[in-house]
């Protein structure tokens, strides 16, 4: 017998996978005006873990986890165009990660609130996810920032509270737990981390069925997990891959070699030629979630390049492809659900996580050499994903107005909602607007989570340093430890690269410019370009050198439609000007003065120590 199961009790159900239990006592959130120091911080004692290898880890080592470590590195101002500046997007995410919190009795997250209430409210969570965790300790290693750290602490000593109680680590829904960990092993260059993510890993090894070669969760009645209940193990495969990458420990690359292989062949999740079959019930029967199956074939694009294994390269190739074709590739937008709508909705809309998978495979892919994917990296990026991170909540109040005042429940918050979801990824947005109709709720935890994510990925590879070449794939503002970019674009067709280090530097022409039209200096001097494929070759340069390309840009516009909706879009390069109609609530692509003369901006740089 089908189950129906609405949109809401789906998010319901969602949280309560992700989530691992409700956290005790947390200090009030400071005002968003006032870091807080960690040095007026306690700490909860938690004991030593049982290391099943031999430890590196002390007592008072493993307690010192608790407290957060902020990333050393430069930090400086520069004038900089008023361009695409992911730098500015990470420290958004950390208004609503920190913020987006039960400040009274817990610091868990808040998945998801309202602007249909006045006033507009955040709705309590039952339970706390590492998604969050690990997505703010990437926004903190990019951004050096120290705003709301009480929250990380406490979340630390949450999970490793819950990790010594072997809560963590013992089923495949704590992925995320491990990839947090993986990354703090790299960015604390901690032993003790490294530890907890191989004994997280050696858990999880010891509940799996483990066939010849590959392994499995069972369900409830002894069977192996297919469809839509073995999407889950794509997180999985996600922790266990970001821990050989990082450890280059080889108990969990057999482990990921397992994983994959049965999400691959096994799991019923994919054909051959890599399209999603994986559904889940709904109100209208079996419906096609993006996400769910999108997220699966992302874990495999990143066991592929961790492990250069070419035939799944092949796999997510098709896959990615196949992706592709169900979406609008042009600006980013992969609908929530492929072909079966889940209920009567009279709208389609994004929801964030589809858009980063897209991210993910496409630069993976291109890392992968199975094609050259850096412009579908580009619009996606510039467009609805960045369109898709709220950047004033101004609107939400407008928004509240048109209802009549409810008081707010005990189990809502409702103080300063609109400066607080700052920073959040929307879950349910249109083409056009951040809200698909005005009851889209305001908050996706699960999408803030992962744009994080995409946002931290972007900013790794759009530079490549390797054997003494500085290879730039995406023409975005950006600071890093060889070379800091400068972009100009959309204003003009003009990439500034202010060089730290002397070396060789190979620049990626976009797709819309033609090779022939494009010119490049070192220090005002001319430099003959040499093509290799989309990539102009400078040559030698030195450190505090000034390469600088110019190339054409210019709009044009392109008629499409959506569902039953019909757009007009101004285009200039890659980044979308203007849409055609308009947006009701918290408008996409307000973005007119792109057609004026550049404008500069002083903006805050961070490059932390690699």
């Amino acid at each position: 017998m089908k189950i129906g199961l609405s949109r809401r009790d789906f998010l319901k159900i969602v949280t309560a996978v992700f989530g691992t239990g409700i956290v005790s006592a947390c200090e009030r959130l400071l005002p968003a005006q006032t870091p807080m120091s960690t040095s007026t911080k306690t700490t909860t004692k938690i004991p030593s873990p049982t290391i099943t290898s031999q430890p590196k880890c002390s007592a008072d080592a493993f307690n010192a986890l608790t407290q957060v470590v902020m990333p050393k590195g430069e930090r400086y101002l520069a004038d900089v165009p008023d361009t695409l500046d992911l730098f500015e997007n990470a420290k958004l995410a950390i208004n609503a990660f920190t913020r987006c919190t039960n400040p009274d009795d817990s610091c868990e997250t808040y998945f998801y609130g309202s602007a249909a209430r006045n006033p507009p409210v955040m709705f309590k969570a039952d339970g706390l996810n590492a998604k969050f965790s690990e997505g703010l300790s990437l926004m903190r290693y990019l951004t050096g920032s120290s705003f709301n750290t009480q929250v990380d602490q406490r979340w630390r000593e949450y999970f490793l509270e819950m990790f010594q109680k072997e809560s963590i680590g013992l089923t495949f829904t704590d992925a995320r737990f491990i990839c947090w960990a993986a990354n703090n092993s790299q960015q604390e260059k901690s032993v003790c981390w490294q530890e907890v993510a191989e004994e997280a890993i050696s858990r999880l090894s010891r509940i799996l069925t483990h066939e010849r070669d590959y392994c499995y969760l069972t369900n409830s009645n002894g069977e192996m997990n297919t469809g839509w209940e073995a999407t889950q193990e794509g997180w999985t495969l996600q922790g266990v891959t970001s821990v050989y990458s990082i450890t280059g420990s080889l108990s969990a690359r057999k482990l990921a070699d397992e994983l994959a292989r049965y999400l691959k062949d096994r799991a019923q999740i994919f054909d051959a030629n890599g399209r999603f079959l994986a559904r889940h019930e709904s109100e209208k029967g079996p419906a096609l979630h993006f996400h769910g199956n999108g997220n699966t074939m992302t874990a495999l694009s990143e066991y592929a390049l961790a492990t250069h294994d070419q035939e799944f390269a092949d796999f997510v190739q098709k896959g990615y492809e196949y992706a592709r074709s169900v979406g609008w590739p042009l600006v980013g937008f992969f609908p929530e659900y492929i072909e079966d709508w889940p209920d009567d909705r009279p709208y389609i809309d994004c929801e964030t996580c589809a858009t980063v998978d897209m991210v993910m495979m496409a630069t993976n892919l291109s890392k992968l050499g199975k094609g050259d994917y850096w412009d579908d990296v580009d619009r996606y990026v510039r467009n609805q994903f960045t369109e898709m991170q709220m950047k004033n909540g101004d609107w939400i109040n407008e928004v509240a107005k048109d209802y009549l005042n409810t008081p707010v429940r005990p189990d809502e918050d409702g103080d300063q909602v609109s400066d607080r979801v700052v920073g959040s990824f929307a879950g349910w947005a249109s083409a056009n607007d951040y809200c698909a109709n005005k009851e889209s709720p305001i908050i996706s935890g699960c999408c803030t989570g992962n744009g994080a994510r995409a946002i931290f990925h972007v900013l790794e590879n759009m530079l490549e340093f390797d054997d003494g070449k500085l290879s730039v794939h995406l023409l975005l503002n950006h600071a890093s430890p060889w070379a800091d970019v400068n972009s100009y674009i959309p204003f003009s067709g003009q990439i500034d690269i202010l060089m730290k280090t002397a070396c060789n530097v190979e620049i990626r022409i976009p797709e819309w410019v033609k090779p022939e039209e494009v010119t490049c200096s070192v220090n005002n001097a001319p430099r003959e370009v040499n093509l290799q494929g989309r990539y102009a070759q400078i040559g030698s340069v030195e450190s505090g050198n000034v390469v600088t390309m110019n190339f054409p840009i210019s709009e044009r516009t392109v008629k499409t439609s959506l569902g039953n909706v019909s757009y007009t879009l101004i285009i200039k390069g890659n980044d979308v000007i203007s849409i055609d109609p308009p947006g009701h609530w918290h408008a996409f692509y307000q973005r007119e003065h792109y057609r004026e003369k550049v404008r500069w901006v002083k903006r805050e740089r961070f490059v932390p120590v690699l």
